[in-house]
Parts: structure tokens; sequence; C-alpha cells
């Protein structure tokens, strides 16, 4: 079985990216997410790092201009979606922060995902591969939930909560996986303290640090699926081994970066730049 990785396209799928997928004519597509164009987002995120431990975005921009980012972010999800599914290669993907910060419920993100045929969105639940299993985790928990980048005491009830409810959802997951050395965790990010995570971005606040998710440290450590693929750290292309655990991070779509992975005897893993 032949399977392209891919996301954290940002609003773009270059034309060579897309031939080339189409050329290894993969027997499937699974998708970490980031369709959306989050670019302008994300640096008003870094300009504003400090003002957002006390209030949000939106309360600190002009509204017209937040407003006109979550529309182009909107719109760019359901052109990036429309332009995959015109592949007629079959998709499974998750969603990214791209996809879950400040715009859609999640009601309103299944809708999305159900007017393409050829995309299925693995919303927390484990779906059939072959004789492999998926699982895919969507969303994103955000940075100041994360011990390394934790804001401060005010929000410590809610972050309990959320990080609390993230490992439920976690926990009820693996629990419905029989054989790991046939499971695929599909999530947007790495594990936490890996070179897969570490932050190589001198715009960012966080540079220099490792911001993966300790939650999927926790379970990889624990039930060792035979392979996890991932993205969000656009810099850190490439693979690591965490016990048993084979890790993928695709890279950037927007860079034309994706990941080819056969799985055979063996799984057998070569990169797109």
């Amino acid at each position: 079985m032949k399977i392209v990785v891919i996301g954290d396209f940002h609003g773009t799928f270059p034309e060579k990216l897309k031939k080339r997928v189409l050329k290894e004519k993969p027997d499937y597509i699974l998708c970490i997410g980031d369709y959306s164009d989050s670019t302008e987002y994300r640096k008003l995120v870094f300009k504003h790092w400090e003002e957002l431990k006390k209030k949000p975005l939106k309360k600190i921009i002009d509204k017209k201009v937040y407003a006109r980012i979550l529309k182009r972010r909107e719109n760019s999800v359901k052109d990036l979606l429309k332009e995959i599914n015109k592949m007629g290669i079959k998709v499974f993907s998750i969603t990214g922060n791209g996809e879950s910060i400040e715009k859609f419920t999640v009601q309103e993100i299944k809708e999305v995902f159900r007017r393409f045929k050829n995309i299925d969105l693995v919303y927390n639940k484990v779906i059939d591969l072959k004789d492999w299993k998926v699982m895919g985790i969507c969303s994103y928990r955000g940075a100041s939930s994360k011990r390394k980048a934790y804001r401060g005491i005010k929000n410590a009830v809610k972050m309990v909560y959320m990080n609390n409810r993230w490992d439920s959802i976690l926990r009820k997951l693996f629990l419905k996986i029989d054989d790991n050395k046939k499971t695929i965790f599909l999530a947007h990010e790495p594990p936490i303290d890996t070179k897969l995570d570490l932050i190589n971005n001198p715009e960012s606040p966080m540079d220099g640090k490792h911001l993966g998710d300790e939650y999927f440290r926790k379970y990889v450590e624990k039930y060792q699926p035979a392979l996890m693929v991932c993205g969000h750290f656009h810099e850190n292309q490439g693979t690591e081994k965490l016990g048993k655990t084979l890790i993928v991070n695709c890279g950037a779509a927007y860079e034309s970066e994706a990941a080819v992975i056969d799985i055979g005897k063996y799984i057998k893993v070569k990169f797109l730049k």
C-alpha cells in the first residue's frame, strides 16, 4: 500500500507538488490539515503575543481587518478541498490549527468536508484502510495550554479542563486499537521533545523551544502504533523513532513538500521537496 502524507497548505497547493503526487499514483492520501490561509493571522499572533495573554486577537486589532482575515481563511479551506477532490484519489483527512482557531465549529467543519466525495474527515475516530487502521484526531491543543508555553494562572481552570478533555479523547481512541503493529496515528503535530517539534523560526516568540504535544508522546510511548504521521512544524520535514513507532513529519505543502510512504513487510519513506 502506498500513501502520500500531505498538509500545511496555508491556502496554497503548488502545481509542482500536485503533479508529483499524481505521478506517485498512491492508493490513498492522508492529510494532516491546515488548509486555510493563516499567514496573516499567524504574523499578528506573533506581533501581539504578550497582549494575547490578556485578551483575544479580535479585541486587539481592527474589527474589519479581523473579519476579512477570517473570511479569507474560510474561503481558502473550501478552495483547497475542491482542488484536492479533483485529483480523484481517496483522501482521509484531519483538521489542524488553521481550521480550529476562532473559525469553524465542529458541525461546520464536518459540513464543509461532506461536500467532497473523495475526501473523508477522520474526526476523532478509527477507520479501516485495507488491513491497517487509521486513527485520526482533529483540532489542535493551542500553545498556551502546553507546558512549555503556558501563559499564566488566569487561564488555569480553562486549561485544566481542555487538557483533561484532550487526554480523554486520546485514551478512548487508543483503547479502540486491537493491533498496534498495523495502526497509523494521524495527527496534526508530532509528540513533544523530538527533532520534529523544535521551532526554528526567528519570527516566533517560541523560537528554539520544543512545542509538540505531550499527550501525543504519552500515548505513543504507551501503545506504540507502527506509524504516526504529522506536520505543523514546517521546517522539520523528516522522521524519528519513538520506541517502536516511526514518526513522519511530512513538511509543508505550500513549500511543495510531502511524504510518500510504502507500507509492506517494511515501512519505507521518501520525501518530496
